[in-house]
């Protein structure tokens, strides 16, 4: 880790009161008494070798040759399966302690009274974590060549079974360089071989059948048998079936790719193979192979450094809270002591910080991590560490599935170029990439930066269901729906825990559900319906098909407020139609549009308005047929559209444009009757001034009893009455 001096001020702060920051930080601690802490006499060393961090108290010589016996390991390993991927995606720390006085307070328990393992190997998220107990100095080699051998299947393979990774351990656990620097691969497992001799094989059925929750796997007393089982067979496949040395990684990728071990052997049968493996074991004659490293042997010089105290109780500190083993507490005093003796050790900041989001305190965690990028802003595994942390704030669990936002949260955001900037510092790191993936799936944006990470950090760390588990929420969002379901029904499905598999299983129906909305979207309304009931049958919890309920129950209303919506502008538009055709005096057209319109629309306000509408156009063409001349036939139009309304309201409107119509016809037939006895009138006169008197008294006889007009019926009974006189016949006093 690099350092910077911190400035002081002259009560002992820091400027810009970072120092401050840091006696408020440490003022959290607990007041109970330290833990035991390294002696500061002890004289610690770091090594680097080209694949291995060591930090060591024992000689150099004997630090270099711990070096020397895992470089040589790893390269005959990757010697002998060439085609493989040997490289660790993580970094690598080895703690060599030189004695098990030294090692005590950093070892691994398993259940009371347990006194630990001489060595074990650990694998974290973002490092892999060797701690061995040097003397003697052959005892530590089994449990680290056996874990490296798990690591190393986990990074090449997805899927190998249980027996095949378990068995393949234990071949390679007892490696070792004999007196003339050659390697030596397959040498008995004493304890197995011993087993063995007393108990015999198990059916390859039984062994086969056991998994990771077995009782025969778990429990203490039956865990030997188990192993000694998986260790027997792989040495009979090594040793008893031609082409499994030579051809080992073609193997396994078969078992990995779901093969039967009968179909990779091959034999005819699982009887044939138990009896051919149950003859192998009671010979009990189990041969090794020598390797001439050669070249391989000859590694480069490990390169020695000091390291400082406060470096020194960090990096313990960092491996006893990566052990899970209850000694949080433990690896909090080394922390703090590390920043008493150097205020400015970022690390020690992001390991206070790395202590509370494990134990779920997250909020205490942040400004641990804000102090410690504050100190060392270009340190990859702070960087990571509070990337992770902001992760982790924003989604929870590895594990999480949300509703997709419009926009992801800001811490999110900024863990995600955080987890960027991890992987300037250190390219290849794989969490960084798993990280950087898993920023993707909460919100509606491009997510194609996301899966690219994953699809690398998948290739990194392939046994990762995690990793898989986030491919499958992103792969439906840019049409690969089909990769998603081969995930889940392979690997995911063989390897995640019954809650974990429902969990993708609801999330890969989240994902249809959105691609329903959209086939909805695209007027795909019967394909998106159906799709919908499907996933309601494949619904594997009750929450998921209250869901799927309520998403068909709202389709349904959508789908019925859309037709609604549609029949309502279809009748609009025939409104609006009866409107143009009655402007072009297509009163008929538009009278029957309307009535079909009023029949049918169900909106109470177009209906009214329908009603309306039809009224105004019937008079209309009832005013046309006046204008016509037509008038009786007009009367009798609006007497029958009165006799054939319901609507009181429409009657009346009907009933008063009669009672004006038939107004109108009265004072045509009184004007017309008028001009007609004007003119006999006016013939009258004529005869008269003809000398036809007589004729003029018929006409005048007959106008004067009949008009209306009292001005007309004086002025005609004056002229009678003179004409009579002239005539000689009496004149009427009527």
């Amino acid at each position: 880790m690099s350092k910077q001096a911190p400035g002081l001020c002259g009560n002992g702060c820091r400027r810009n009161s970072a120092a401050c920051v840091a006696v408020a930080l440490l003022a959290m601690a607990s007041s109970s008494p330290l833990p035991a802490l390294p002696h500061e006499s002890e004289i610690w060393i770091r090594a680097d070798t080209a694949h291995f961090t060591l930090f060591s108290n024992v000689s150099r010589t004997h630090t270099e040759a711990i070096g020397h016996q895992l470089e040589l390991f790893r390269r005959v390993l990757a010697g002998l399966n060439p085609d493989l991927e040997i490289n660790s995606p993580l970094p690598a720390y080895v703690f060599v302690f030189r004695n098990a006085q030294s090692f005590e307070p950093y070892k691994v328990r398993f259940g009371a009274g347990s006194t630990g393992l001489d060595a074990y190997f650990q694998a974290d998220r973002d490092a892999n974590y060797i701690a061995l107990n040097a003397t003697p100095e052959d005892d530590w080699y089994a449990p680290v060549y056996h874990e490296f051998v798990h690591y190393f299947l986990n990074n090449n393979f997805t899927d190998v079974p249980l027996w095949f990774n378990e068995g393949l351990a234990e071949y390679y656990s007892t490696f070792r360089l004999n007196t003339e620097g050659k390697a030596e691969i397959g040498l008995p497992v004493k304890s197995a071989a011993a087993w063995l001799r007393g108990h015999g094989v198990m059916p390859l059925s039984r062994l086969f059948a056991i998994t990771v929750q077995s009782p025969d796997y778990n429990e203490e007393d039956r865990q030997g048998g188990y192993y000694s089982q998986c260790w027997a067979l792989v040495h009979y496949l090594l040793w008893g079936k031609p082409g499994w040395r030579t051809d080992l990684s073609f193997r396994v990728a078969r078992l990995d790719a779901g093969e039967t071990l009968i179909s990779v052997v091959p034999t005819r049968n699982y009887g044939d193979l138990e009896n051919d493996f149950a003859r192998y074991v009671e010979q009990a004659r189990y041969r090794s192979t020598l390797v001439d490293p050669g070249d391989a042997g000859v590694a480069p010089a490990a390169r020695i450094t000091p390291i400082d105290r406060a470096e020194l109780l960090y990096r313990l500190g960092d491996l006893l809270a990566r052990i899970d083993s209850g000694k949080e507490k433990e690896a909090e005093a080394h922390f703090r002591e590390a920043i008493r003796i150097d205020p400015s050790h970022a690390a020690s900041y992001a390991g206070l910080g790395l202590l509370r989001d494990d134990d779920g305190r997250h909020q205490e965690a942040t400004p641990y991590y804000e102090k410690a990028l504050a100190l060392d802003p270009n340190d990859y595994m702070t960087v990571f560490l509070y990337a992770t942390h902001l992760r982790r704030i924003a989604l929870g669990g590895d594990y999480a599935t949300f509703p997709i936002l419009d926009e992801p949260p800001a811490d999110l955001l900024r863990a995600r170029e955080l987890f960027r900037r991890s992987l300037e510092l250190r390219p290849g790191l794989a969490e960084a990439y798993a990280g950087l993936g898993s920023t993707y799936f909460v919100a509606a944006e491009d997510p194609q930066e996301g899966i690219d990470a994953l699809e690398t950090a998948r290739r990194l760390l392939p046994s990762r269901m995690e990793i898989v588990f986030h491919l499958m929420q992103l792969y439906p969002r840019v049409g690969r729906r089909d990769e998603a379901q081969r995930l889940m029904d392979g690997v995911f499905t063989r390897h995640a825990t019954v809650e974990q598999i429902t969990m993708a299983r609801d999330m890969l129906i989240q994902a249809d559900m959105m691609r329903a909305g959209r086939m909805m979207e695209a007027e795909k309304y019967d394909e998106a319906m159906a799709l919908l009931d499907i996933l309601r049958e494949a619904a594997a919890t009750p929450e998921m098909r209250a869901a799927l309920d309520a998403a068909i129950a709202k389709k349904q209303t959508w789908l019925q407020q859309r037709d609604e919506t549609d029949t309502l502008n279809r009748h609009i538009a025939q409104h609006n139609e009866a409107v143009k055709l009655a402007s072009e005096q297509k009163f008929e057209r538009a009278a029957a549009l309307l009535e079909t319109l009023a029949a049918e629309v169900k909106d109470d306000d177009l209906r009214r308005q329908a009603r309306e509408t039809l009224l105004q156009v019937n008079l209309m063409q009832a005013g046309r047929m006046m204008e016509e001349g037509r008038y009786e036939e007009g009367v009798a139009f609006l007497d029958a559209l009165r006799k054939a309304s319901a609507d009181p309201k429409l009657r009346a409107a009907i009933e008063a444009r009669i009672e004006q119509t038939q107004a109108l016809l009265k004072q045509r037939d009184e004007a017309e009757t008028h001009h007609r006895q004007v003119d006999l009138y006016n013939q009258a006169v004529r005869r008269a001034n003809g000398g036809d008197l007589r004729g003029a008294i018929a006409i005048l006889e007959t106008l004067v009893p009949e008009a209306k007009d009292a001005g007309l019926r004086k002025q005609a009974g004056d002229l009678l009455g003179r004409l009579r006189e002239a005539s000689g016949k009496p004149v009427s006093r009527d």
